[in-house]
């Protein structure tokens, strides 16, 4: 049965079973291009789709090329090549991303979590649905370690001087369907709506209780009430607004929460280990 692959935007084929096999070897074909051939519901990366035809081998995660099982070595949990096997252990020994860079996007799948080499894209699929994406959104990201909100016992100043020189931050352009895009976008204007609502309340509310003849205390209590709704508001707004939540920025890699189940499994396995 013929396949087809995309390569440069523009689709190729057919092929047959033999040739993309070969096309994959040579790195034509990554492990993040889209294959399809009658039977398919959908286009899908040659990561999830190529394996499952070609019975018996899998991917070398340094390379990208399909090999035989007996021709793949496992190495911290990635699966390489001969050829791949040195440069694999070198990083290891100089405690780098554990796979190489040569057409396979630094994306892992971890359990419930995404890993993303720094300065790496994600794969072109909505990360809350595994769909192909229309567009991407730009979000940074910070990550502070857990012991600095100890600090906030000393001095909130503190915390804020000592946070600033040990945040990590990072970007990344989120890939999302139509459809998510659009929820995203609806929920934002909510967020907007309830947040200048709340400032509304608490600019009004004293010029209002005035004309009502409210007490001062019952007042207060309902622009304490106001404030209270605005930081919901924006803490709110800013999950909504981020998609994925971070969970750890290193030297080398982020991971982040709330990603898609479908978008994690057409990842390759984190290998395990810290992120670094």
């Amino acid at each position: 049965m013929p396949w087809y692959y995309s390569h440069q935007d523009q689709r190729v084929g057919p092929v047959t079973d033999e040739e993309l096999h070969q096309l994959a070897r040579t790195g034509t074909i990554t492990p993040s291009s889209l294959v399809w051939r009658d039977g398919m519901a959908e286009w899908q990366p040659w990561s999830v789709a190529g394996p499952q035809a070609f019975s018996g081998h899998h991917l070398c995660q340094g390379c990208g090329g399909l090999f035989p099982n007996d021709d793949l070595v496992q190495l911290q949990g990635a699966l390489v090549c001969a050829t791949c096997k040195p440069l694999h252990l070198q990083r290891i020994r100089e405690g780098a991303l554990p796979v190489g860079e040569a057409g396979v996007p630094q994306t892992f799948g971890d359990g419930k979590r995404l890993v993303v080499a720094l300065g790496q894209p994600l794969p072109p699929r909505c990360v809350c649905c595994n769909q192909s994406a229309t567009l991407t959104r730009r979000r940074k990201y910070y990550w502070y370690p857990p012991w600095l909100y100890v600090l906030l016992l000393l001095s909130p100043l503190i915390l804020v001087i000592v946070g600033l020189i040990v945040q990590r931050r990072t970007t990344l352009d989120l890939p999302l369907c139509e459809n998510h895009a659009t929820r995203r976008r609806k929920r934002l204007w909510i967020a907007w709506g309830w947040g200048l609502a709340s400032i509304a309340g608490m600019i009004g509310l004293p010029v209002l209780s005035g004309l009502l003849g409210l007490t001062s205390d019952y007042t207060g209590w309902l622009i304490f009430a106001c404030f209270l709704s605005l930081i919901v508001a924006l803490v709110w707004g800013n999950r909504v607004a981020g998609v994925l939540s971070v969970h750890r920025i290193g030297k080398q890699t982020a991971a982040f929460s709330r990603a898609s189940p479908e978008f994690l499994a057409s990842l390759p396995k984190w290998p395990g280990g810290p992120i670094v």
